[in-house]
């Protein structure tokens, strides 16, 4: 897998990596696009070339965004994220830094995180690009 260095990866624009396997991860990045006005993200599936700093296995447990100077996972990243698109995302994003509310954010993240695939299927979401070869009987 080749690597996308740094400078291009944060120049400019706040990278978000993401996993392409994940239904409501896919969906999410849409949603996000529709909101970006400024055009301020630029989105990474963790099967393309992964950005300096970024690996596979850490894509496989959060979604990752990258700036100039920062390197943010879990409820920070979503945090980061909701900033940037104004109106009323940016106060939630603001209260999800707030001590004690963050730390609720991480665990819900992390817990949703475990269980991504599992929700995708359920709301009927793309599952994962790749599906497994029937089992022979």
């Amino acid at each position: 897998m080749s690597e996308v260095p740094a400078s291009e990866a944060t120049a400019g624009a706040i990278t978000v990596v993401y996993d392409e396997d994940c239904g409501v991860c896919g969906a999410t990045v849409e949603w996000i696009r529709r909101r970006d006005a400024r055009g301020t993200f630029r989105f990474v599936g963790n099967q393309s070339g992964l950005p300096e700093g970024v690996t596979a296995g850490e894509t496989q447990e959060t979604v990752v965004v990258l700036t100039a100077r920062e390197h943010l996972v879990r409820a920070r990243a979503v945090s980061r994220i909701l900033r940037e698109l104004g109106f009323g995302w940016r106060v939630l994003g603001w209260l999800m830094r707030v001590p004690g509310v963050s730390w609720l954010a991480d665990f819900g993240y992390r817990q949703f995180a475990k269980r991504r695939h599992l929700v995708s299927a359920r709301l009927g979401l793309a599952v994962c690009k790749v599906r497994p070869a029937a089992s022979s009987r």
